[in-house]
């Protein structure tokens, strides 16, 4: 009977508690009985919100907190006095409030809320212009990475580390907005708008990248790359044609780098024509409609008559530009250390020992100690 008693309780229990989720429980520490007076912090804090004092409400919210004992209550206080902060005009002072909400109760009633509340404070600092006193791009930032620290798998994280990487790539902060972009594609694949642009902005900073960088080709390649691999995996995107325009553009400097190789050993001082041949039938083969594919056709006219039979012949063929028949072999040299672990290099051993005198006086082996020890007490 008091078993089936406890059920029952326990049943209505449960229900009461999640109606009371939002609600104050009443704690007799919210009283501060001093000497002349004896204040209810949580009263004074609702009057003053009534009568709009809300800076003094959110401090007697931070007095309501300070006194409870009961963690639902801390965190609908953290909640008040973010709210009146935010009411007050003091949106760094709300955010702090939010912030220790979501630190320190995970899973309050009012997480989701502060994380919320939080977004479109970031929201607020990004679309405020900076002044010389206050850097409203530097807050909108330290906002959002807050949000991808502490609730980095929440549905709001993908698109505040969107925000966030928009905000470094347009400052000085490039290697962090890579980073993150990086970081959207990697562990928020469900979120494909915020995947589809994080490719476009990143391919974007690699073009500006490849195009400041002095004849640095492998930014140009990884953008390649990343074009590729979004061209592939979102045929249908919105941003296709665009990902499609920015991997031309690598195309044509890869391209131009192959040419200006191939130009390089056409140069008296360098001269290898072999070499020059294959870049430049690199050229023709992997970029046919890029402006070096013409720059390599007139110069291939000058340094081989016949390399429009060569090419048919290579294409019939199938066969890689880089492994064509060429005059002489191209061979790159090598290290010491490459040409020493090459067998074909090593030579037959042909040391030996050759000694005049008879060699059972030198290696004659050593009896074992339990042999010698045997024949000692033998001669004993």
């Amino acid at each position: 009977m008091q078993i089936r008693k406890g059920l029952v309780l326990a049943v209505l229990f449960i229900p009461c508690c999640y109606l009371l989720a939002d609600e104050w429980v009443k704690e007799d520490a919210w009283n501060h009985k001093g000497w002349f007076s004896s204040i209810n912090y949580l009263e004074a804090a609702e009057e003053s919100h009534a009568d709009q004092a809300y800076e003094d409400a959110a401090d007697y919210y931070e007095k309501v907190f300070e006194t409870s004992i009961l963690a639902p209550n801390k965190a609908k206080a953290l909640f008040e006095k973010g709210r009146n902060f935010e009411l007050a005009g003091m949106p760094y002072s709300a955010f702090e409030s939010y912030r220790e909400l979501v630190t320190r109760y995970s899973n309050a009633a009012y997480y989701d809320s502060a994380l919320v509340r939080i977004v479109e404070i970031g929201d607020a600092f990004e679309k405020a212009k900076s002044t010389l006193f206050s850097n409203n791009y530097e807050k909108a930032i330290e906002v959002y990475t807050t949000i991808l620290t502490l609730a980095p798998y929440s549905k709001h994280a993908p698109l505040v580390a969107l925000k966030a990487a928009r905000l470094h790539a347009g400052g000085t902060g490039r290697p962090k907005a890579i980073r993150l972009y990086r970081r959207i594609i990697k562990e928020y694949k469900n979120s494909q708008n915020e995947v589809e642009i994080s490719y476009l902005n990143l391919g974007k900073i690699l073009e500006s990248k490849s195009r400041r960088s002095d004849g640095d080709v492998e930014v140009a390649k990884q953008g390649q790359d990343l074009m590729m691999t979004f061209m592939v995996k979102y045929p249908e995107s919105q941003f296709f044609e665009e990902g499609k325009a920015l991997k031309t553009i690598f195309d044509n400097r890869v391209a131009m780098y192959d040419y200006k190789i191939g130009l390089f050993y056409t140069w008296d001082a360098h001269k290898n024509k072999s070499v020059a041949r294959r870049y430049l039938y690199a050229v023709l083969l992997n970029y046919p409609d890029s402006p070096a594919a013409v720059e390599a056709e007139k110069l291939l006219s000058l340094i081989d008559v016949n390399y429009k039979a060569t090419e048919i012949e290579m294409v019939a063929r199938q066969q890689d530009p880089m492994e064509l028949p060429l005059d002489e072999k191209f061979v790159p040299s090598r290290t010491a250390l490459e040409k020493a672990k090459d067998p074909s290099t090593w030579e037959p051993e042909t040391f030996r020992i050759n000694h005049p005198e008879r060699t059972d006086k030198w290696l004659t082996p050593v009896p074992s100690a339990k042999k010698k020890g045997v024949e000692d007490e033998k001669k004993k």
